[in-house]
């Protein structure tokens, strides 16, 4: 069942506290930005883009510590970049970050998190995973090196390689949920729909990061801290009346 957000809700933040930050706690809501980024590692692409969400320093897990992250799209990929507060390892740890994404906006479908969200699919590193089963990974066989660990798409991200400050990432609009040509990793429900069903055109995203043990350390927006809430709600920005748009599924 898809929720929908009181616009009350949407202005203060979750908790509904004016005195707590928007940018810092709870649901947070972005401004659409409609430009096309070049995903190379120069984010030069991203200026005059606001922050969608900035994050206080010094709370972060055993390898990263959120500072910001920045939001757009086009007519063919949805972009985000995350700036971390110091040069961070991402390539060499992306496994301890992950990127979940609330594509019915109801927490209480797909993979639950310790927090109050609830995942459809989730990106870690490059990999893709579908999250609808409300397991980490919804694969016939448990995630493997054998079924890719459970990964059925890619995204673009750079750089993967140094210490870094910013990362950027694009994600295909019209990716549905299906195996690979070989028929990995075995999707348990390769039903070939849409990871953003073009009926909707906003989602809710989090970025979350874990110590050693994969136990959630930091999340980008923090927890709203009366209702445990967190997410970025992101519209889709409308192509410029000079760029046509398309059907995406």
């Amino acid at each position: 069942m898809r929720q929908a957000f009181p616009l009350s809700l949407l202005i203060l933040g979750l908790s509904g506290i004016p005195s707590l930050s928007q940018e810092y706690y709870g649901i947070v809501t972005a401004v659409p930005v409609y430009r096309t980024i070049v995903v190379d590692g120069d984010v030069s692409d991203w200026d005059g883009i606001a922050p969608a969400c900035l994050d206080p320093s010094g709370d972060g897990g055993l390898h990263y510590d959120f500072a910001a992250c920045y939001l757009a799209n086009d007519r063919d990929y949805f972009y985000f970049r995350i700036t971390f507060t110091s040069p961070q390892p991402y390539g060499d740890y992306f496994w301890y970050l992950n990127t979940g994404f609330d594509t019915d906006m109801d927490s209480n479908t797909g993979h639950r998190w310790p927090a109050v969200f609830g995942s459809e699919f989730n990106i870690q590193g490059r990999q893709v995973f579908d999250q609808r089963c409300g397991d980490w990974v919804c694969t016939i066989d448990p995630a493997s090196e054998e079924n890719l660990w459970g990964t059925f798409a890619y995204v673009d991200v750079a750089p993967m390689e140094g210490n870094v400050t910013d990362v950027e990432f694009a994600i295909r609009r019209d990716l549905v949920y299906k195996n690979m040509e070989d028929g990995q990793p075995g999707l348990s429900n390769p039903d070939e729909s849409p990871l953003f069903d073009p009926e909707f055109n906003d989602f809710i995203l989090v970025f979350e990061t874990e110590d050693e043990t994969f136990t959630s350390v930091e999340w980008m927006p923090d927890t709203d801290p009366n209702s445990n809430e967190t997410g970025i709600i992101y519209t889709f920005a409308p192509p410029p009346a000079d760029v046509p748009g398309w059907d995406l599924y």
